[in-house]
């Protein structure tokens, strides 16, 4: 069964969602952030290979490739992908690597906004390619 890597944004929500009244909120919203980013990456990275036949190598290069693709698309959607995914996984570094994250509930906010913004976007574009 193929995984659906939307279910990690769906997943975020959620953990955004609860963090409200948790003793372990930070942990939450960390959570949310990294799930959100990589909901974004991997949609992105599997409309490269379904779409467009750009297939990534499976290593850490990846996270720049995909971006990278996305900036070398015409488009101001897929400019915004581009400089979306390149913002998440800043986010999504702070969350999984720092041991503080001043402005944690503000990012998560806007983590959440930009990557169901990408994943709105990537859905309208397989939409029309099918």
């Amino acid at each position: 069964m193929t995984f659906s890597w939307r279910d990690y944004y769906t997943l975020a929500g959620q953990f955004k969602e609860q963090a409200a009244d948790s003793p372990q909120q930070e942990a939450l919203l960390r959570s949310a952030i990294s799930r959100a980013y990589y909901a974004s990456f991997c949609l992105a990275r599997n409309y490269l290979r379904d779409s467009l036949g750009r297939k990534s190598t499976g290593t850490l290069d990846d996270h720049e490739f995909v971006k990278s693709q996305f900036r070398n698309l015409p488009g101001q959607d897929n400019q915004t992908i581009a400089e979306n995914l390149r913002r998440l996984r800043g986010y999504r570094n702070q969350a999984d690597y720092d041991d503080e994250f001043p402005g944690i509930k503000n990012t998560a906010f806007i983590a959440m906004n930009m990557a169901g913004k990408v994943i709105e976007t990537l859905e309208k574009s397989s939409n029309r390619n099918k």
